[in-house]
């Protein structure tokens, strides 16, 4: 079963998941899927900016780097569930995790910045800024320094992508900023109204039940 599902711009795409309890890893390279030797551990979130500079982490305190041929564990000093990575370039990353682990390093290794109370479930760099998305009452959070600082507590944020605008993906709402302090959102289940009233589910259009 496919967990999930991370690419490079104009490089491999990369997806994750277990199939009978047994974890795996596939990369698609444009024209075929092919499997990679697996991480020590289930992987929950990847990133990276190269191809032999990508990162998992997930389960256990998982932290493992690809570089291009072999994964290389790295020492997390948690055994909790890690639910995301950002890697800006090769010595700036940032991870954190469900129990409110925040780490951060570089492919030589990581410590720990800080642990909120709160389940961190996303994290990105985004306008020279550390960007958290919470499912507490911190919501959208920046860090600074060690602290975490509420940006937008009423979006409980669970993944976020930093391609351009901040696009925010919570509970029950998507979201968007350009400049990390105007908000725009809509609510999912309006915004699957709309695109299905502008181009009907495609097993409508087959005629099946």
């Amino acid at each position: 079963m496919v967990e999930g599902v991370w690419g490079l711009d104009g490089g491999p795409v990369y997806a994750w998941g277990r199939q009978g309890g047994v974890p795996r890893v596939l990369r698609f390279d444009g024209a075929a899927w092919t499997e990679l030797p697996t991480p020590p551990g289930f992987v929950v979130a990847m990133h990276g900016v190269a191809p032999d500079v990508t990162f998992a982490v997930g389960e256990e305190g998982l932290i493992a780097r690809w570089d291009g041929e072999r994964w290389t564990a790295m020492e997390s000093d948690t055994d909790r569930t890690l639910s995301s990575v950002f890697v800006a370039d090769p010595s700036r990353l940032w991870i954190c995790g469900v129990r409110g682990d925040l780490l951060e390093g570089s492919i030589h290794g990581v410590q720990h910045v800080t642990r909120s109370p709160e389940a961190l479930l996303a994290i990105v760099w985004w306008r020279d800024q550390v960007w958290v998305g919470t499912s507490g009452e911190l919501g959208l959070c920046t860090l600074d320094g060690d602290r975490l600082v509420s940006r937008k507590p009423n979006l409980r944020v669970t993944r976020i992508d930093a391609r351009g605008e901040l696009l925010l993906s919570c509970r029950d709402i998507v979201a968007c900023t350009a400049d990390g302090a105007a908000f725009i959102g809509s609510r999912i289940a309006g915004l699957r109204n709309v695109l299905t009233a502008l181009e009907p589910p495609r097993w409508q259009a087959r005629g099946r039940p």
